[in-house]
């Protein structure tokens, strides 16, 4: 890799840390449903001691929801794998050390083949590390969505480590037929990034989501594909999904229960009545960062994770789709 690659490379995965990192905020473990029905199988020895929400925790932690559902959480990044009677179903791999870790972690549980990869949208800090699997026999699967904007990144900024999916699927639901696998893929629409699908295992009642949720957290709304607006709908029709519990691909708890989605789509709810107020008081011409200033924080909020560090940002991208249109 030249110098250049690798240090795009490098600068992608320090950007997802500080936005998951900064802050100066202890482990909330009181939270609601946090690791309700859950046994940690094997963790690391290494202490994340880094300030945030993680600070504290172990590097990386396996954790078993049932006999064939599994979480795996390497630093600030949580995907699932599901063990089927044909072979294992992996969520987003993220990143080469975290999948070469799950490789490692899943040959202990189990000796069933990997088969299948699934990413959940296009952004490299999700797709990057899949060759692991792929060396363990696995397809890539993906919305046709992430596909094609995968495609358009890599001839804008080729990162090979990021590997194109083998194969692709469109609509807006699509069942994962291996074995015994209960799960399903829904698609939305546009919300953040592209081609984002919510992992739903019905029989289970759970659902996993990657990015538009971050229970008892402000997101990370600085991110230019980020749209407040399609991501306020698409939870509002999560909801109407049949499940009691949730996996959040950025936080350290396993479940939550599945107020948090109402609770999310409460927030947004609210950051565009404050933001188009201020609108309203200033006009459609006032400057952005006229508004971002004048849009006070909610205390509402305030012992969310973030909320001070996060604040402004948030504020920014809510102001700018109102105020530009995008």
């Amino acid at each position: 890799m030249s110098i250049f690659k690798k240090t795009c490379v490098n600068g992608l995965a320090l950007l997802a840390v500080l936005f998951l990192s900064a802050g100066a905020h202890a482990v909330n473990t009181h939270l609601p449903g946090y690791e309700d029905g859950v046994t940690v199988v094997s963790r690391s020895s290494e202490i994340i001691t880094e300030k945030g929400n993680y600070k504290g925790l172990n590097l990386w932690s396996v954790s078993k929801v049932d006999e064939q559902l599994y979480t795996f959480r390497f630093q600030h990044y949580q995907s699932f794998f599901l063990i089927t009677s044909e072979g294992i179903i992996v969520s987003d791999p993220n990143s080469e050390a975290m999948a070469k870790l799950m490789v490692r972690e899943i040959k202990k549980i189990s000796n069933k083949p990997i088969k299948l990869v699934i990413y959940s949208h296009d952004h490299w800090d999700h797709t990057i590390g899949a060759q692991a699997f792929k060396d363990e026999g696995a397809q890539i699967l993906a919305h046709e969505s992430t596909t094609a904007s995968m495609r358009e990144m890599q001839l804008n900024w080729p990162t090979p480590q990021a590997l194109m999916p083998d194969s692709s699927w469109s609509g807006e639901r699509y069942v994962v037929e291996l074995g015994d696998a209960d799960l399903e893929l829904r698609y939305f629409g546009k919300n953040h990034g592209s081609g984002m699908v919510t992992y739903f295992f019905p029989k289970r009642k759970i659902i996993h989501l990657a990015d538009i949720i971050s229970p008892n957290r402000l997101p990370a709304g600085a991110m230019p594909d980020f749209r407040p607006s399609d991501v306020l709908r698409t939870l509002k029709e999560i909801a109407k999904l049949d499940f009691d519990q949730v996996i959040a691909s950025h936080e350290p708890w396993v479940l939550f229960p599945r107020s948090a989605v109402d609770d999310m789509a409460e927030f947004y709810a609210d950051m565009f009545v404050n933001v188009d107020s201020v609108i309203v008081e200033y006009g459609r011409g006032v400057a952005p960062w006229i508004a971002v200033k004048a849009v006070q924080p909610n205390p509402k909020y305030k012992t969310w994770v973030m909320f001070k560090p996060w604040w402004y940002p948030v504020t920014t991208r809510f102001v700018t789709e109102r105020l530009l249109g995008y």
